[in-house]
């Protein structure tokens, strides 16, 4: 099948009990999913099982474009945060591969994107891999920015549970919370996470185990962009939850390892890369690597207000935070990094706020490291 979904582009009533098994793919400005296409309607007890791949060939320069969607079961659920197009998705799963090759894509092993207003309950993805190929040399963070995680690429509705996980859980079919089993990899300059690459939206009782890795960044100015990273770094970002978030998190628990040894200028947290929102009862427990010129925190790599004017724009998601808050968490991985780089056990750099939050892992870094 190409440039649609296995079942349906687009579904505004109810599909409940159904599963498809083709592979999917897409080209410029596509939503595909293994299922749906765009759902805004109501998704109940359905599976996926194909792969789904989209291939963008935007122009670096051009940030007026529309973004690609891709995920293992549906591509863009809900759109736009207007009552009339919320989309729900309850226990349901994927467990395909998705690939993302190009700029301006989010993708994700149950959907691509999750908007305002929309929901994700008790539903997984696990067994495939999420993977986004960027021409990193030529990307800005935003407007051609790509997105890639484990669940979901771009969240900005509600991703939930019914019951809260711990680290001590797994993620498969059926389970009383959503979560991601599969690993996560990024080109350079992406946003990659666990469970979410890039969330503005609500985050609650939500489990990842996958490992999250990235191609290496590049020094700041490399490319015009300076959004993201401290002193001289333009980073990939890197996180088991979340690769960046502006949004809430609140029993949220990763384990899968973070980063690269040896990869430069990447920004990597156990939990998040890079955070300005508000996050509660949660927790990483697995080990957090960099090469030179990195950032790197047992929980997050940088804890910071967000200073960038004009970054969000259009709709915000229905968990915008810019408190850069962290209450009752904890992170147990180790931390290790090349030269010239930040690390620390809760967080590489920010000044943020922390509050009955602790970490238990080793911290080491190469010269000038800090």
């Amino acid at each position: 099948v190409s440039s649609s979904s296995a079942s349906a582009n687009v579904s505004s009533g109810a599909i409940a009990s159904s599963s498809a098994s083709g592979n999917v793919s897409g080209g410029n400005n596509s939503i595909v999913g293994g299922l749906v296409g765009e759902n805004t309607g109501a998704i109940t007890s359905s599976s996926a099982t194909g792969d789904v791949s989209v291939t963008s060939s935007v122009s670096p320069n051009n940030n007026n474009v529309s973004r690609s969607f891709a995920g293992g079961l549906v591509g863009q659920n809900g759109n736009g945060g207007s009552i009339d197009n919320i989309g729900t998705i309850t226990s349901s799963w994927a467990s395909g591969n998705v690939t993302g090759t190009g700029l301006a894509l989010a993708v994700g092993g149950l959907a691509g994107d999750n908007s305002a207003g929309s929901f994700i309950t008790d539903s997984q993805a696990f067994g495939g891999k999420v993977i986004a190929s960027t021409d990193g040399s030529a990307q800005s963070q935003f407007g051609n920015s790509v997105d890639a995680g484990g669940l979901v690429g771009y969240n900005q509705g509600t991703v939930q549970g019914s019951a809260a996980p711990s680290l001590a859980s797994s993620c498969s079919a059926g389970v009383a919370f959503s979560c991601a089993g599969g690993d996560v990899k990024v080109g350079a300059l992406g946003l990659a996470g666990g469970l979410i690459g890039n969330n503005d939206g609500t985050l609650l009782k939500v489990f990842a185990s996958g490992a999250v890795t990235g191609a290496a960044g590049f020094p700041s100015g490399n490319n015009g962009n300076n959004h993201h990273g401290s002193g001289n770094q333009d980073p990939t970002l890197l996180g088991g939850l979340v690769g960046e978030n502006t949004g809430k998190i609140s029993y949220g628990f990763a384990t899968g390892a973070v980063g690269t040894l040896g990869v430069a200028y990447l920004e990597a947290g156990g939990l998040v890369a890079e955070n300005s929102g508000l996050i509660g009862n949660s927790a990483a427990k697995g080990a957090v690597t960099a090469g030179n010129n990195s950032t790197a925190g047992g929980l997050m790599g940088n804890n910071s207000p967000n200073n960038c004017v004009g970054c969000t724009g259009g709709t915000l998601g229905t968990g915008h935070s810019e408190l850069a808050t962290i209450l009752s968490s904890s992170a147990s991985g180790d931390v290790t990094v090349g030269a010239s780089s930040f690390a620390g056990g809760l967080s590489g750099t920010g000044d943020g706020s922390f509050y009955d939050t602790h970490a238990t892992g080793n911290v080491s870094g190469g010269a000038n490291s800090l």
